[in-house]
């Protein structure tokens, strides 16, 4: 079994597998839950802290939408 990619969420910055995070998409200008990781484009990812989801689940610093703009 060869090596898991790692991400780190948006919100605590922690690095872990992609595997326990959760995805989230920019989809028509709406950001979305990829709970199949199948959608089409650049992922910002959560992870499951309670903390974290609650961030994610009302963002007011608009922390997702920032991770989707290009540099």
């Amino acid at each position: 079994m060869g090596q898991q990619p790692i991400r780190m969420c948006v919100f605590c910055r922690r690095k872990l597998p992609k595997v326990e995070l959760t995805r989230f998409v920019k989809y028509d200008g709406v950001i979305v839950r990829d709970d199949t990781g199948s959608l089409p484009g650049r992922g910002a990812y959560c992870c499951k802290d309670d903390r974290c989801v609650r961030m994610a689940e009302h963002d007011e610093k608009g922390l997702l939408m920032k991770s989707f703009k290009k540099n």
